[in-house]
């Protein structure tokens, strides 16, 4: 039986001056002289000392993954689009989600020539080291494409946190009843679905449902776009598109403050994109006096990203969702909007989106000769060899093309370089891991 029947049997998984000319309306930088405000200080600005009597009063505490809804709104997206389509949007469907992931994965693998993607190659550690795949086993492999970036993403994480257990709690807002929205910590909650449903006991993994079920939680008393923005301007993998969904929610949040009503999400996502609700935003100013908390909000020093953020909401629908699904970068995306008609825009992103996902920008990995077992290695100590893996076959993958790369690589094509950039900050954070475990010896 394939992965997708497995599944299918089981529960989830069975004040600074602009650079450039600001938009007319968006109140002057705050001169030079004044101190800056943290994410903090613009929440308790907004919130008055409610979030900092929460922070002392509230406790962690257990909470059923099953109680959980993720927050539509939010703006950095862990599932892509062509995904989340498939479910319903219930806790107890998720497997739906896992099953329609997978397959969406495979058809990239299959459109780039590549084997079907196996879980257990990934996830389950011992499975892993018991095949005790060589490092020419690794080098016939490919980077994984846009699609299964993202699911690695999750099963990265799920596999750290059965590891070393879950440093940082998710934040739950009470939604009535025994439910509650995710407020931050979406990532975290799938990695939780991802370990309840796959070490259920079945196939000889062990029995880890009791483990995965409850997730450590903070549960606040006011949902608050400001906190959540604090986390994911602190987080390096927000895109462009994620950028400007921040951008307008957290000017929405101001302006609603002034009096100013809104169509609500679901009216207006009603067409498979979500643009529409965040480009409400468009035309509004930013209130007097807010612009430092709005450029806090979403991570930039200049007032002029307020302008390109403007720009992203006013792209097409088929352009802002394959921009946001492949992590396409600002100036590409902008590039993109100063395409006319709109049509051809949305050509070139469906090309662009297809090479993504072909990955045919790459040269196919060259086969290389079996070394001796006498030929010299660089590290011989035994406790490299001790031990968990510090770093998945995915990591070491990318590792291995980026380094056969060739100076060319400066006139490859925008999404190439995307991909490139993206490649690079995850290696950046193995090398960060790495260098924490040798300490100062």
């Amino acid at each position: 039986m394939n992965r997708k029947g497995k599944l299918a049997g089981v529960d989830p998984f069975g004040a600074d001056q602009p650079d450039e000319q600001p938009d007319q309306g968006d109140d002057a930088a705050t001169s030079a002289d004044t101190p800056k405000l943290s994410m903090s200080d613009a929440d308790a600005a907004l919130f008055g000392e409610l979030s900092r009597r929460e922070g002392q009063r509230q406790n962690v505490r257990g909470v059923s993954i099953f109680s959980i809804y993720p927050d539509a709104k939010q703006p950095r997206r862990a599932v892509p689009s062509d995904v989340r389509a498939h479910w319903s949007g219930e806790p107890k469907d998720i497997a739906d989600l896992f099953n329609a992931w997978l397959q969406h994965i495979n058809a990239e693998r299959k459109r780039a020539g590549r084997p079907r993607f196996r879980l257990d190659d990934v996830l389950w550690a011992e499975s892993v080291q018991a095949q005790n795949h060589d490092e020419e086993d690794m080098k016939r492999e490919e980077v994984a494409g846009p699609v299964e970036r993202g699911f690695l993403q999750v099963i990265d994480l799920a596999i750290s946190i059965r590891r070393d257990g879950l440093a940082n709690p998710v934040t739950l807002h009470r939604a009535g009843g025994n439910q509650y929205r995710l407020e931050t910590g979406e990532r975290r909650w799938l990695a939780y679905h991802v370990l309840y449903g796959y070490f259920n006991g079945a196939d000889g993994k062990p029995q880890e449902r009791d483990k995965w079920e409850n997730i450590p939680s903070l549960i606040v008393e006011h949902f608050s776009v400001w906190r959540q923005a604090s986390e994911n301007t602190a987080r390096a993998d927000l895109n462009a598109i994620g950028r400007a969904r921040q951008f307008a929610l957290l000017l929405m949040d101001l302006l609603q403050r002034s009096g100013e009503t809104f169509r609500p999400f679901e009216a207006m996502t009603r067409g498979g994109s979500d643009r529409a609700y965040y480009a409400q935003v468009l035309g509004y100013r930013v209130p007097s006096g807010k612009s430092e908390l709005l450029s806090n909000g979403i991570g930039v020093t200049h007032r002029a990203a307020f302008s390109r953020c403007r720009t992203l909401l006013g792209l097409p629908d088929e352009v802002w969702t394959i921009g946001d699904n492949i992590s396409l970068s600002e100036d590409e995306l902008l590039r993109l909007a100063r395409i006319e008609p709109a049509s051809a825009a949305i050509k070139e992103a469906r090309e662009l989106a297809q090479i993504v996902a072909s990955r045919n920008n790459f040269d196919s990995p060259k086969p290389t000769k079996k070394r001796g077992s006498k030929s010299p290695t660089l590290f011989d100590d035994s406790a490299l060899k001790t031990g968990k893996r510090l770093f998945s076959k995915q990591n070491a993958l990318i590792a291995k093309e980026i380094l056969e790369i060739r100076d060319g690589v400066t006139a490859a094509n925008p999404a190439t370089k995307q991909q490139l950039k993206q490649a690079i900050d995850e290696l950046r954070g193995c090398l960060n891991q790495l260098e924490s475990k040798l300490g100062d010896g």
